[in-house]
């Protein structure tokens, strides 16, 4: 995996919202740990997902730092921007889940059957 990729994926893992809860380093080296015995594959495969957990781990370890820095009042703002991201994320959720029942019931009135066992596995 090219450091590039790597670099992209940790920017896309910092992008979550931070989990205020479980961010002490102790919690972060046990998931991490977690990860590493969930390794499978050969050898190679093995160590490319290693490089790209150790990676992941400084990014969060380096996130956390940054974080404890901060102000209290950009503490507020960055956590209120995360309540908002899971917000629109949530409601982003629902609308897709709204749409996909109204589908379904499109499908049994129409009685079409290849598009209702096309949602029953877009649910499963």
């Amino acid at each position: 995996m090219s450091d590039n990729r790597i670099q992209q994926y940790n920017f896309e893992e910092l992008k979550r919202p931070m989990d205020v809860e479980n961010s002490s380093l102790s919690y972060l080296m046990l998931r991490h740990r977690e990860n590493l015995q969930r390794s499978r594959g050969d050898h190679a495969t093995i160590m490319k997902r290693q490089y790209k957990l150790n990676c992941i781990l400084k990014a969060k370890i380096e996130h956390m730092e940054t974080f404890k820095r901060m102000s209290p009042a950009q503490k507020m703002e960055v956590l209120e921007m995360q309540r908002k991201q899971i917000l629109a994320k949530q409601e982003e959720d629902r609308q897709r889940e709204e749409e996909n029942e109204q589908a379904a019931i499109a499908a049994v009135e129409t009685n079409d059957l290849p598009l209702m066992q096309s949602l029953t596995l877009i649910e499963t």
